[in-house]
């Protein structure tokens, strides 16, 4: 693998991963990523906050680090072995984990760390099946650990939990505080990250017909392939391709694609990689950054999003980082800043820990779909599921 990297890539795969190895709390009794870092000149602050995603990217970039061989084997294995003990430490609802953990006490936030203001205890459906989906990937990779994360998490999460059978759509989550299900669903006619919801949803369901039924709800009502965005940022369509094998959305991600194109050809002298991400032009906020979509389109570059065009058109995402890489600030030992706008050169001071380890698990794939065909395995070519279209 390491030796099949081109250097382009290995280095900043490499200097993402130095990256990465920041975020993770080093205690003995715990190995959680912490959700963000921000930089100055003489030190770097820690936002101890961490969510059920951060952990299951945090696995993931354990496998992905061990398959770079940055890591060796026995190091990743006593990493992902403190995260799943501390994973079975922390308080969780009908199986389903909190929204928001602190990583250090691993307690459940009822409270934002820097603010104070109050945290609805929240169980978000498609931040479950981001964990749900690494714990099903290392248990292929690591079979020694399959059967812990069998009995102790995957047995306990029944994703129909969060499935609304008169709208035949997945709701957002479920308010623990409020003992209620969202008002909003997550739209079967629009593509967005929460497919993996039924993905993963399917992976866990034994019974043949049910997996079929489940993956049908990847079409839209009139039982086609949806063809718009839901927000318009570059990861919704294209991180859940870093783990789930789906040609039947080749020609729509192509589509989609070229809308993000053409807007950076118009506007953005050819850049592309808007996405949800930091944005420097609002004090580093986390923003709904798209094109074609709900959210606002501006001038302001994600690395992720940058990095997983190169999952949809190589030779531009290739140009579009060449010249992103040489804006002062934006990329340096530890790899790249979450944003900048690229019509000012301003460049956010944080990096986000999600959209970090995007980049390193694209990296790794753009050689090797390392992650995809574990996952793969959890479907066979004679039920048709992990390859192309489920049957209507």
């Amino acid at each position: 693998m390491a030796e099949n990297l081109t250097p382009f890539l290995r280095q900043r795969a490499l200097r993402t991963w130095a990256s990465l190895d920041l975020f993770f709390q080093r205690e003995e009794s715990n190995f959680f990523p912490v959700d963000r870092l921000r930089f100055s000149l003489t030190e770097t602050n820690i936002f101890p906050q961490t969510k059920p995603t951060n952990i299951g990217l945090g696995i993931l970039s354990i496998l992905g680090a061990e398959k770079l061989q940055t890591l060796d084997s026995n190091e990743a294995n006593r990493r992902l072995g403190l995260m799943l003990e501390s994973l079975q430490k922390i308080e969780t609802f009908n199986g389903f984990f909190y929204d928001w953990y602190d990583s250090k006490s691993k307690k459940k936030l009822n409270q934002w760390p820097e603010d104070g203001h109050e945290l609805d205890l929240f169980l978000s459906s498609v931040d479950n099946a981001w964990l749900a989906l690494a714990l099903l990937i290392v248990a292929q990779a690591k079979p020694d650990l399959a059967e812990l994360i069998q009995e102790e998490f995957l047995s306990k999460m029944n994703f129909d939990f969060f499935f609304d059978e008169e709208s035949n759509e997945n709701f957002g989550g479920y308010s623990v505080s409020q003992s209620e299900y969202t008002k909003h669903h997550y739209s079967r006619d629009l593509l967005s990250e929460t497919r993996i919801v039924h993905w993963v949803n399917a992976a866990l369901t034994e019974d043949k017909e049910q997996r079929v039924k489940i993956l049908q709800r990847l079409l839209n009502k009139q039982g086609a392939i949806p063809d718009k965005l839901a927000g318009g940022a570059l990861f919704e369509l294209l991180m859940p391709r870093l783990f789930i094998r789906e040609k039947y959305l080749d020609v729509v991600l192509q589509q989609i694609f070229d809308g993000h194109l053409e807007y950076g050809n118009q506007n953005l002298g050819g850049m592309v990689g808007i996405s949800v991400a930091d944005n420097p032009n609002d004090d580093d906020r986390y923003t709904e950054m798209g094109v074609g979509g709900i959210y606002s389109s501006g001038s302001v570059i994600s690395a992720h999003g940058v990095v997983l065009a190169f999952l949809a058109r190589p030779e531009i995402a290739l140009k579009a980082i060449s010249t992103l890489e040489l804006i002062p600030g934006f990329y340096d030992e530890h790899g790249y800043k979450d944003a900048v706008d690229v019509k000012t050169g301003k460049t956010t001071l944080t990096q986000v820990f999600i959209d970090q380890a995007m980049v390193f698990l694209c990296l790794i794939t753009l050689v090797d779909d390392y992650f995809a065909q574990l996952f793969s395995k959890y479907f066979t070519d004679e039920e048709d599921l992990a390859f192309s279209l489920p049957k209507t």
